[in-house]
């Protein structure tokens, strides 16, 4: 019975840091990203390709 009631919660705590590990990480990349998007949005001159004039 001992075995049994133990083997379960290894498999719940296993699933609860998935879980937590799962969140944690979209948690990082988003904030990545985000902070990407500002300093590109703040240093466009950095980004934006320069395009040659046409007029000759």
């Amino acid at each position: 019975m001992e075995f049994t009631s133990n083997f379960y919660m290894r498999k719940r705590f296993k699933r609860v840091i998935y879980i937590f590990s799962v969140i944690i990480l979209f948690s990082i990349i988003g904030g990545v990203v985000k902070y990407s998007l500002k300093y590109m949005d703040n240093n466009p001159d950095l980004y934006i390709p320069k395009t040659k004039s046409i007029h000759t």
